[in-house]
């Protein structure tokens, strides 16, 4: 069967998607007339209606793109009017505004101060604060409701969300407890949750902390953990992104659950009830990245699609995790993260539709790494102006060390409840997994030319890059059809 039949029946989901994305391009493109976002409702309602007069095909296509366009341009209005709204009313000066303190919420000492950071809001705007306080005792903590003083600093750009800061240089007096944390709050309690859980990730392994903390950012998420050097060395290997919780580590969870759940004698139909939840735990515990949340997304689709007697297709999962991140949040659109993980992975949804069924599980997992790569090449390019040829080589090399250092390191904490022991022999094994990614990473950094700096892609670069990825996988499907037909 030719590769793109498969994809007959799925073309629908892709072209939802790809007319909605394309929507909120234009809606953002259209940022310095955003405030005419009622306007171009009342025009998108006249278009529809003149579509439907014209009886084009397709009509749910052109309603899409301009839903995206509508709902990114008032969303841009509206993050423009508080951002401006924020600014006319501090005017530099020093403003008070009450947070709760979030569970990613980050201590560091600075000498004899103590430094606290945490992600917030801003009238809708999101923000980063920092305060600084004498002692570290009275310091705010998970769940607490606390009251600042600083100022908001604005960044360049009108529509970039990591670009606002609200820095506060708190002093004597200008920090103030409003209210304890509640008897039972979310937010308290996965912050103890992974104190706890990242401390003992140290058991068996105290003589080398600095595999320790890499352990903890591989499976925990806490990337401020890694010493500079090795971070940059990940980098330039392009195998930065192991350490950014995703769909791989997702997946792997998911599969080590599912692995004890059968053998636990559960079966399959009701995975979904133990493992939906699970993954959404580990999702909250790690700080919620889009990426996570796009893969718990489409695991509980996928898994949940039994429980009601249904064939589970990726395709459509993928869809649904779609519009669950961008719609509610039209930002999302611009958010790396998101834009990387929903690519590369609809790359591998429509790698089996591609690949030959005769072919071996660790060939399948060596062309799935690679397309994952290269699916992943553009948007780097675009974004950040760097092409790693040594990433492709890292991934191949490295993704059988990052399954080992995770499991072992999950199983680790399980069974460290009950066995110290026994949890400190698989911390090692997790440590000499996460030794051997750090020195792999450090010897493709030394490599001259598998690392490169250069102008930011054009988006007529990344559309002729996914042509020429296109172009080749079609090739490659006809090059595998022919040699299985041949006699010998």
């Amino acid at each position: 069967m030719h590769p793109l039949n498969s994809f007959r029946g799925r073309a629908p989901y892709l072209l939802a998607a790809a007319c909605f994305a394309c929507g909120e391009w234009a809606g953002f493109a259209l940022s310095p007339v955003s405030q005419l976002w009622p306007f171009a409702l009342v025009l998108s309602c006249a278009a529809l209606a003149w579509i439907a007069g014209a009886r084009l095909r397709r009509p749910w296509t052109y309603a899409l793109f301009l839903a995206g366009a509508v709902l990114s341009m008032r969303a841009a209005e509206s993050r423009g009017r508080a951002l401006d709204r924020m600014l006319d009313m501090t005017g530099g000066k020093s403003v008070a505004r009450e947070f709760k303190i979030p569970d990613t919420v980050r201590y560091a000492e600075d000498g004899a101060k103590t430094v606290v950071s945490f992600p917030a809001s801003v009238d809708s705007i999101p923000c980063f604060v920092n305060a600084t306080f004498d002692s570290p005792r009275g310091i705010p903590r998970p769940g607490e409701r606390w009251r600042f003083s600083g100022r908001l600093a604005r960044g360049r750009g009108v529509l970039d969300p990591r670009r606002r800061a609200f820095r506060c240089g708190v002093r004597s007096g200008t920090s103030e407890r409003l209210s304890p944390a509640p008897r039972f709050d979310t937010d308290a309690f996965f912050h103890r949750a992974r104190e706890s859980l990242s401390a003992r990730m140290s058991d068996g392994i105290e003589d080398f902390p600095d595999v320790a903390d890499l352990n903890r950012a591989i499976l925990l998420g806490e990337r401020h953990r890694m010493p500079k050097d090795r971070k940059e060395s990940f980098v330039s290997a392009g195998a930065i992104h192991i350490f950014a919780i995703s769909g791989l580590h997702v997946l792997i969870i998911a599969k080590l659950v599912v692995i004890l759940l059968a053998l636990a004698c559960i079966p399959s139909r009701f995975h979904a009830l133990f493992l939906v939840p699970l993954l959404w735990a580990y999702v909250r515990l790690t700080g919620m990245a889009p990426s996570a949340v796009r893969a718990a997304t489409m695991a509980g689709l996928w898994y949940g699609a039994y429980l009601f007697w249904r064939r589970p297709d990726p395709f459509v999962a993928w869809t649904i995790a779609f519009f669950f991140a961008f719609v509610p949040d039209p930002f999302m659109i611009l958010n790396p993260g998101a834009l990387l993980s929903f690519v590369v992975m609809l790359s591998l949804v429509a790698l089996p539709g591609i690949l030959p069924d005769t072919e071996s599980h660790f060939a399948g997992d060596i062309r799935a790494t690679a397309v994952a790569w290269a699916a992943g090449v553009p948007i780097i390019a675009h974004l950040f102006g760097r092409f790693t040829p040594a990433g492709l080589v890292a991934n191949i090399v490295m993704m059988p060390l990052v399954v080992a250092s995770v499991v072992s390191s999950a199983l680790a904490l399980g069974v460290g409840f009950f066995c110290r022991t026994l949890a400190g022999f698989l911390n090692r094994v997790s440590c000499y997994a996460t030794g051997t990614m750090d020195a792999v990473s450090s010897l493709l950094s030394s490599i001259p030319f598998l690392d490169f700096q250069m102008a930011k892609w054009s988006f007529a670069a990344c559309a002729a890059w996914y042509a020429f990825f296109a172009f080749a996988a079609v090739a490659v499907w006809k090059a595998l059809s022919l040699r299985s037909r041949m006699p010998y």
